[in-house]
């Protein structure tokens, strides 16, 4: 008996009608035989190690989704068999949940789906999993895009920590030779002379550079090593495993909608508008701070 099997690698939401629509989807691929009994099976799969097997779509939905037996995985197999000779003819399973072996990240496992089909021809195995294929493909979650924005906004905050951290160990003194605008006031009045700077000119203009090297190297003291780590390195690392604990939360990768994880789905929605917002508003802030705090640096310099 020929087989064809494929393996959705993609998180996925599934609930009692995409569940019925599916079912329904694999009975259609059924042969229509009166000498051909066609059987399913329920597997359900709980946190605990709980099983439970049912012969009926609806004793699924009313398996106990709770917080201490949440639903982790459903396996659905639909198999037609010959009456006179019980040999099996068809047979098609849908694993939503099967645990493998994440080959990015080593021995730990991962949550996805696996449609195996099986008969008598390739060509009703091929029929039967493009059918079949398509409902499935409708439970897809749809996280691209929120886990790429994400990661835009977190490089965007740590372009914009370094861009400050640059901004703030600027010396703009140099640039003018550690003269302030007042001292340039100085220089502009003794050059309007076209005469060579006199030896108490020279002294006078040489102090007012080291008095604003002293006071420049004073407002520019280094931050202690475990400040500027605290800074550079632990706020940063507080913040991004903040996202992704919220991220793995409010983006489960496997949702089985009915029972009791309907409430705890709504409670993730709207967690998710929570962190989104401030999200967003981290960022402002921080553009907000960095644009002040160079120009406030600017303004100082220009004193």
């Amino acid at each position: 008996m020929d087989s064809e099997s494929k393996v959705y690698d993609y998180s996925f939401l599934l609930e009692p009608t995409k569940l019925t629509q599916i079912v329904e989807n694999i009975h259609a691929q059924m042969p229509e035989d009166d000498g051909v009994s066609v059987r399913d099976s329920f597997i359900v799969y709980q946190t605990g190690n709980k099983e439970n097997k049912f012969s009926s779509l609806s004793d699924v939905i009313k398996t106990d989704n709770s917080r201490r037996y949440r639903v982790r995985r459903l396996l659905i197999s639909s198999s037609a068999t010959e009456l006179r000779t019980g040999m099996l003819k068809h047979e098609i399973q849908v694993d939503f949940g099967k645990k493998i072996n994440s080959a990015s990240t080593g021995n730990s496992q991962k949550s996805v789906i696996e449609i195996l089909v099986r008969g008598e021809s390739a060509v009703w195995n091929n029929r039967a999993l493009a059918s079949v294929e398509e409902q499935v493909e409708r439970t897809k979650s749809q996280y691209a895009m929120p886990i790429v924005t994400l990661v835009s906004i977190l490089i965007l905050a740590l372009f914009l920590s370094l861009s400050q951290i640059s901004v703030a160990q600027h010396n703009t003194f140099a640039d003018t030779m550690w003269l302030k605008k007042s001292d340039l006031s100085f220089v502009k009045k003794v050059l309007e002379s076209n005469a060579p700077l006199s030896e108490s000119e020279e002294r006078e203009l040489i102090t007012r550079q080291l008095h604003n090297v002293m006071d420049d190297q004073k407002a520019l003291e280094p931050v202690k090593p475990k400040t500027r780590n605290l800074i550079l390195f632990g706020l940063p690392l507080v913040f991004i495993i903040i996202c992704a604990v919220l991220v793995l939360f409010c983006y489960p990768r496997a949702v089985f909608l009915w029972g009791d994880e309907v409430a705890r789905h709504q409670s993730r929605l709207e967690l998710r508008k929570v962190f989104w917002v401030g999200v967003f508003l981290s960022v402002i802030v921080s553009v907000i701070v960095s644009l002040f705090s160079a120009g406030l640096l600017e303004a100082l310099a220009a004193v």
